[in-house]
């Protein structure tokens, strides 16, 4: 099974949280926010960012 949504190499996921009915603009209903944790020795750096995925009943799109 490939996966929905792969990290890079050098790359872990350090919090995720749900947001169920959010009201942020420019985000939908219903997602995930991730953080990420990169590399520091790794030119050009590497992670460090924050990624959105949206849902749609239960499951992740696009």
């Amino acid at each position: 099974m490939a996966p929905d949504d792969a990290l890079s190499s050098h790359v872990a996921p350090l919090r995720l949280q749900f947001a169920q009915g959010s009201h942020l603009p420019g985000f939908g209903q219903d997602g995930l926010f991730i953080s990420e944790h990169g590399s520091w020795n790794r030119k050009p750096l590497n992670g460090y960012r924050g990624i959105y995925v949206q849902f749609s009943q239960g499951k992740p799109v696009g």
